[in-house]
């Protein structure tokens, strides 16, 4: 299992936010625990990381070990238990093996106990493993203090998946399960705010939905057992995640929480709210990247980038791809006599209405000035039916609209299917589609086929001359037509 993933590409390389405070402060509590710690995953048996006082009683630094299999190349005491004992904490979440003989690294011979907790994080499992000293072990408040730090070092791994985390469902998801299966509470839900209400989130495809206490969600959520938040029940800590929402914890005993509860989820809940933050923020970036700022469509890097991976997998399926261009007509005028704040309204509008005519695996791209691209995906035919669904939200839009504009508004349009065995690139089935809506835009200007009068018309759309398609799709700017 891997808890970074450095091949992750992180939008703008924000370091001073992902060495959050909070990572700080739980690797300070991993580092400075009384017992020896080391985490391994629970698949390959690699060491994850190794504490401070491992090195005190090994003599082997977390540089000695991590990325290494301690069964095969770590201490020999360590390695004599063999893959029996790894396969034994890949079978029971909880193990206890006493008087294991270690030789340290300088050669020193001690005897320790092992202990080993087996947790879920994110999607894999991790092996906590903990040295204790045989003279130290065995009073009550050893064991608790094993516990704190088994507890302490879980939170450290949490905190590693979640900067690695690249959604909310899958922050959800840890969150939850990290307070359930590592921190032992036995119920745990995290309420995020969704415009008035909020709403339970683990990371499942559903979840479900509570109505907003009467005082609203910012007074709830500062709350410490809103009971509109969970049926009353004796024992119970709400914990404020930042902005986002609220971490709850519940149980029917009675004094089922202490101080100590309060603190670890509190910990959880900083985690939780650092980690939200930075997917938000990295969506934004992202979104800034691929998006056009006026429509909130695709943009033309997008563009580039996913009509390759779609060609790709055209390829290997044999799926067609159709192209659809999209011009407005008579945008000229608009911004001429209405404004430039009108035109870029039309144009919020005009991608709204093709967004919403569209499959949910096709997608719209604002192509260049007025022009928009509809990529459609795996076509099986040409793509009249979404020429049909927008001629029709044409009509819709222009009968409540009516009198908005000086002149219906309208749309010409051209397409061309790429299919694999056609033996064409997409920039061929692109300048083609350009060409039957250039067809298109002449009609609707002049009423008469191309070529057969001059283009032009009472607002000054003129036509364009067709140069060679690669020098005429190098340009950005806004086409006048």
């Amino acid at each position: 299992m891997e808890i970074g993933n450095p091949g992750r590409l992180v939008v703008g390389q924000k370091l001073p936010e992902l060495l959050s405070s909070a990572e700080i402060r739980c690797r300070r509590l991993f580092e400075t625990a009384p017992h020896g710690i080391f985490l391994l995953d629970a698949a390959s048996g690699e060491v994850i990381d190794a504490n401070a006082a491992f090195a005190r009683m090994t003599g082997y630094s977390s540089r000695d070990v991590v990325g290494r299999r301690l069964w095969e190349d770590g201490p020999a005491s360590l390695r004599a238990l063999g893959q029996e004992l790894l396969e034994q904490t890949q079978r029971a979440r909880y193990g206890r093996y006493t008087a294991v003989p270690l030789t340290t690294a300088d050669g020193r011979h001690t005897c320790v106990d092992l202990v080993t907790t087996t947790y879920r994080v994110g999607t894999g499992e991790v092996v906590q493993c903990a040295l204790h000293e045989k003279a130290s072990w065995g009073d009550a408040a050893t064991t608790t203090n094993h516990q704190a730090a088994c507890k302490m070092a879980g939170l450290h791994a949490i905190a590693r998946v979640l900067e690695s985390c690249e959604d909310e469902d899958e922050a959800c998801r840890v969150v939850v399960a990290g307070a359930k299966d590592t921190l032992g509470f036995p119920a745990c839900t995290l309420y995020m705010s969704a415009g008035d209400r909020l709403v339970a989130r683990d990371g499942a495809p559903t979840a479900a939905q509570r109505e907003p206490a009467p005082t609203g969600f910012e007074v709830a959520r500062e709350a410490r057992g809103a009971d509109w938040l969970a049926p009353v029940l004796p024992s119970r800590i709400t914990l404020r995640v930042g902005n986002f929402g609220v971490l709850e914890t519940t149980s029917p005993v009675p004094g089922e929480f202490g101080e100590e509860d309060v603190r670890l989820l509190g910990l959880l809940a900083e985690y939780a709210a650092e980690a939200l933050t930075r997917i938000r923020e990295e969506a934004s970036l992202r979104a800034q990247v691929i998006l056009d700022p006026l429509t909130g469509l695709y943009n033309r890097r997008y563009f580039s980038m996913a009509i390759a991976k779609e060609v790709s997998r055209s390829l290997r399926h044999g799926h067609a791809i159709g192209l659809m261009l999209a011009d407005i007509d008579h945008f000229k005028q608009v911004n001429d006599g209405l404004g430039h704040a009108a035109g870029d309204r039309l144009l919020r509008e005009v991608g709204g209405l093709l967004r919403s005519t569209v499959r949910g695996e096709d997608f719209v791209v604002r192509y260049g000035g007025d022009e928009f691209l509809i990529v459609l995906l795996e076509m099986t035919g040409r793509p009249d039916v979404i020429r049909g669904r927008i001629l029709a939200a044409l009509d819709r839009w222009n009968a409540a609209n009516s009198g908005s504009l000086p002149f219906p508004l309208g749309l010409s349009m051209g397409d061309a299917t790429w299919t694999p065995k056609s033996g064409l690139s997409i920039d061929a089935a692109l300048a083609e589609a350009d060409q039957r809506m250039y067809e298109s835009k002449h009609i609707a200007l002049n009423g008469t086929p191309q070529g057969s009068a001059p283009l032009s018309s009472a607002d000054g759309e003129k036509p364009r001359k067709r140069g060679k398609m690669t020098a005429w799709r190098g340009a950005t700017a806004k086409r006048s037509a």
